[in-house]
């Protein structure tokens, strides 16, 4: 990749991470910071466009919707480290996530699920030029999230949740923080024997500000509130899973509404193929694909493909351990 393409393309990545862009050291007040963690946090759901809100079957994944946390059918951690646009770049992608479900000896009461997730993005080898000097130094930006997510089977087949999460930013001398909410709602149901789940998930609830300080002006950048609305439903006695998720960026342009389908298929216990698209209301699409592997009975082993990214493809892999 020649030098000059590269910067360019590093430039509009950290206006992704930052939620507007950057200008020597300048944080300018914007919408959509940390949106990286919107790209998709797990190979799973990226290999299925994304459209994860109403999924509960097998691994459930908080950031999806927290109410799904109550279906963890194991104990278990695990991570994703991937250089999704090539090692040329220079970005980083990483997760560390452990959950499980627990009962409860109440009545009232049926499964609690918990769960702790870390999730960063990196970007190295930033060029920075002085306004009166040619030479170039280059700097090191750093998007992370953190999340601690709590949920409860309400009665037979109504699940609710929340995730408390914590933005950190680090640009240069500038730091940014802010604290945000999701509250997510599951229901199962069943139509001709057909069982189907609906997921809600209320993200950023009003907007999460981020507020900046060590920059210039120090400014707030708000992560957008976006509100998933998920249906899935398994077929062929759960062999196939179809799923279908629209987000409803509040106050957004046509470009934040996303609509998400996937489909899930395991045609044998240890292999899963899956596929997906992701297309926003003015038309952009991104293809993907992935498959799983369940190894051992105590590792699970995912990857997932993404096509039409500003970069081309980009590539994820993570693993987890069950205990």
């Amino acid at each position: 990749m020649r030098t000059a393409a590269k910067r360019g393309l590093l430039v509009c990545l950290l206006g992704v991470v930052c939620g507007g862009g950057i200008c020597l050291g300048d944080v300018p007040a914007g919408y959509d910071a940390a949106s990286f963690a919107r790209q998709g946090v797990d190979p799973r759901p990226i290999a299925m466009g994304g459209a994860f809100a109403g999924v509960l079957t097998g691994r459930p994944i908080a950031y999806y919707n927290p109410a799904s946390l109550v279906h963890a059918d194991t104990t278990g951690v695990g991570g994703l480290y991937s250089e999704p646009f090539g090692a040329d770049l220079g970005v980083s992608f990483q997760t560390l996530v452990g959950q499980g479900a627990f009962a409860l000896q109440t009545p009232s009461h049926r499964l609690v699920g918990l769960g702790a997730s870390w999730i960063m993005m990196e970007i190295r080898d930033i060029p920075i030029w002085e306004e009166d000097s040619p030479d170039v130094e280059y700097f090191t930006a750093r998007s992370s999230l953190y999340c601690a997510t709590a949920a409860v089977m309400l009665r037979e087949g109504l699940a609710v949740g929340a995730t408390a999460k914590l933005y950190q930013e680090k640009i240069l001398e500038g730091k940014g923080r802010g604290l945000g909410l999701d509250v997510g709602l599951q229901w199962q149901l069943s139509i001709d024997a057909v069982p189907i789940t609906i997921g809600l998930n209320a993200m950023d609830v009003g907007q999460t500000r981020i507020e900046w300080r060590g920059t210039e002006g120090e400014p707030d950048n708000y992560v957008s509130w976006v509100n998933k609305f998920g249906v899935s439903v398994k077929l062929f006695e759960g062999l196939l899973l179809v799923a279908a998720d629209f987000d409803w960026a509040v106050g957004r342009p046509s470009r934040d509404q996303l609509i998400h389908i996937g489909a899930e298929a395991a045609p044998i216990e240890a292999l899963t193929i899956r596929v997906g698209l992701r297309a926003d209301l003015e038309g952009d699409l991104r293809p993907s694909a992935g498959v799983g592997l369940h190894l051992l009975e105590i590792l699970d082993v995912d990857y997932a493909f993404v096509l039409g990214t500003p970069t081309g493809a980009a590539h994820f892999m993570s693993l987890r351990l069950h205990f």
